[in-house]
């Protein structure tokens, strides 16, 4: 990482989180993803979010969200698990998230 001297760092994190949907209930998550993302984008601090499937395990999806800071993206499960759908995405996981990492957040520079 480069730093030039006068310039603010960003405070932001990239929170990525992997879990496991039970077998057999990958519709059901489904069908209620876009609305826990939509109602996600109601949580203090939230920048983005972004699902993905895994192409090697199946059930298998990665959540990667870009928070204000690391101490907002920590307390956000309490506010989480009181929106609407949470009860039931969580019910659909096979159990504790497989891992959960706060990363460094760089913009991204990819150009097309």
């Amino acid at each position: 990482m480069v730093i030039i001297k006068g310039q603010n760092m960003s405070t932001k994190v990239k929170q990525i989180i992997g879990y496991k949907i039970q077998e057999g209930r990958e519709h059901d998550f489904s069908s209620i993803k876009a609305q826990m993302i939509s109602e996600s984008y109601s949580l203090s601090g939230l920048h983005s979010s972004v699902t993905s499937k895994s192409l090697d395990e199946d059930n298998v999806y990665i959540d990667t969200m870009i928070w204000e800071s690391k101490e907002i993206a920590l307390s956000s499960f309490e506010h989480f698990v009181k929106l609407p759908t949470a009860s039931t995405f969580l019910e659909l996981m096979t159990g504790s998230p497989l891992f959960q990492y706060m990363m460094e957040y760089v913009e991204d520079n990819i150009q097309e």
